[in-house]
């Protein structure tokens, strides 16, 4: 976790992620789609700040949840924490050990949350890219490929924090 986003305030991030997506769909939008600059500036920005008013809440939100769960650590031991409730080595400190798998627990009540939704989501969007795909350009294939990997992620991932926090907890009764 970046300290200097973990402190950002929500209108930080419904502008860093508003611009990043709006930019995105900006250069995308003209290198894939026929038009004009002008008309992918005017989708960028639109397409931008829906993006920017949905997700900078979203991601404010989730991450004051993941600093309450790593407790009182310092930005290091808070790093080193948020990096081991996903990979690498188990902390030695029992501190930072249990504030791991606090963090873990919460990435995957969020998961579970948005579990429905997102593999919904996710489902359609393969169908229609598969459409896409079939009807108009093969360059559509790509986007069937992005939509199926999350799809897979998200029945991985769960699993995966689950023997995380098996491991983290597992390691701290020790």
């Amino acid at each position: 976790m970046r300290d200097y986003l973990q402190n950002a305030p929500r209108w930080a991030w419904i502008l860093i992620m508003g611009f990043s997506f709006g930019a995105s769909m900006t250069v995308l939008g003209r290198l894939f789609i026929s038009g004009s600059w002008a008309a992918s500036v005017v989708g960028g920005v639109i397409g931008g700040a829906l993006y920017g008013a949905f997700m900078g809440p979203f991601i404010y939100r989730q991450r004051r949840q993941l600093s309450v769960a790593a407790g009182g650590l310092s930005s290091g031991e808070r790093r080193t924490a948020a990096r081991a409730a996903t990979r690498g080595p188990v902390p030695s400190d029992q501190q930072i050990r249990l504030a791991a798998a606090r963090i873990a627990g919460k990435q995957l009540d969020s998961l579970a949350r948005m579990r429905t939704f997102t593999l919904t989501t996710f489902g359609v969007a393969i169908v229609a890219y598969a459409f896409q795909a079939v009807t108009t350009t093969p360059l559509w294939w790509a986007a069937v490929a992005f939509f199926g990997a999350m799809f897979v992620m998200q029945l991985w991932w769960p699993r995966r924090l689950r023997r995380r926090i098996d491991l983290l907890t597992a390691d701290a009764d020790a």
